[in-house]
């Protein structure tokens, strides 16, 4: 029997740059409608990869999963189609939730990977768009080409050319190998906190446990090896920080919606 082809990403970037439309959404709903963002990010990339269905029951599942009014997560999404952050001609006619930036940075991210197509019926990037250079990803096929040709057959023979080195993808470390680092992060690591590897099986371990998910295994063992270093336990937030904590980012912005909404916490 063949094994299945893998789509998943088991981790995803957020891109930290201001995006109007978000802020926009965020000024009208209100903190949650970020978290809602993020959520929906996070189930995109860890099913289909850069898709998801999306109709009544799924949005009725999605409310139900993360206690948020269905009339909220309605609105919430809506307004994210209308402005772009979703493609609205291809939910009307697939019932999909996808954009061409998340298409661009799942193509990013599998890039090693054998198959990397994109469903025809879904697909919003060219095929020059679908290359990525994972040294630097701005080039265009042309100007790779003229870099290839500037360079002399004698300094070839020379040995005086050396092709850049790809960017190594994250390896999975751990006790459950699910905490992905690439050797550069997990040096930097090595040395702020000598027992790195034991704060990366405990990590490892307690994602395994509890099904928690980081965007950002290295800065979460960052925070960490910090924290350890002061002997002070991982702070348990009442509200939204920089822990890279997708839950309870989301739990904080759900709190504060509803003490917006109802005038004190239910």
């Amino acid at each position: 029997m063949a094994r299945p082809i893998k789509t998943k990403l088991d981790y995803f970037p957020i891109d930290c740059c201001d995006d109007n439309r978000i802020r926009l959404i965020e000024a009208k709903h209100g903190l949650i409608a970020y978290a809602v963002y993020v959520k929906l990010l996070q189930k995109i990339y860890g099913n289909k990869g850069y898709y998801m269905e999306w109709d009544e029951d799924i949005a009725l599942l999605f409310s139900s999963e993360y206690h948020v009014p269905f009339d909220i997560i309605e609105n919430i999404v809506n307004d994210m189609l209308s402005r772009g952050i979703f493609h609205e001609e291809l939910f009307e006619k697939y019932g999909i939730l996808t954009s061409s930036e998340i298409q661009q940075q799942y193509l990013f991210v599998i890039a090693k990977r054998k198959n990397k197509e994109l469903d025809e019926r879904f697909k919003l990037i060219n095929s020059e768009e679908t290359r990525v250079n994972s040294v630097d990803n701005t080039h265009s096929i042309a100007e790779d080409s003229i870099v290839e040709h500037s360079i002399s057959e004698e300094r070839r023979g020379r040995g005086g050319y050396h092709p850049p080195a790809e960017s190594p993808a994250p390896a999975p470390r751990g006790k459950m190998n699910n905490i992905f680092l690439t050797e550069e992060e997990y040096g930097k690591l090595k040395t702020k906190y000598s027992d790195i590897d034991t704060l990366i099986d405990k990590l490892s371990l307690y994602m395994a446990s509890t099904g928690k998910s980081y965007s950002s295994h290295y800065a979460t063992l960052l925070r960490w090896s910090e924290e350890e270093k002061t002997k002070q336990p991982p702070p348990k937030s009442e509200s939204c920080d920089d822990s890279y904590d997708i839950d309870e980012f989301f739990e904080a912005a759900l709190r504060h919606s509803r003490e917006k909404i109802f005038g004190h916490s239910v």
